[in-house]
């Protein structure tokens, strides 16, 4: 349990909102060149890797790592923004920054 709480207390830095729209638009172009009627075992390889990769960049965080976290842990998370989330901020219409 001590090892686990360890692990959900570790800061985790984020990328920044252009490696994101590169690495997306790299899966999209690469999906989008795929060949289906191929049916060999290293065509299915690639299209099931990229679907997968495309799947957990779209999820971005499993969803029980909210629910595990301890009101504790909550309690002593960093506030205030870092470069990543000011960067994020600017991009946001205004009523999506001003809820946030």
């Amino acid at each position: 349990m001590v090892l686990q709480e360890r692990q959900y207390n570790k800061p985790k830095s984020l990328p920044t909102p252009e490696d994101i729209k590169k690495i997306t638009e790299f899966m999209k172009t690469e999906i989008c060149n795929l060949y289906l009627t191929d049916i060999s075992y290293a065509n299915y390889k690639k299209v099931a890797v990229l679907t997968l990769a495309r799947i957990t960049l779209y999820n971005r965080r499993r969803c029980h790592e909210v629910q595990a976290i301890r009101l504790k842990a909550y309690n002593q998370r960093k506030t205030g923004q870092d470069d990543v989330q000011a960067q994020l901020m600017k991009e946001l219409p205004s009523f999506e920054a001003h809820l946030s």
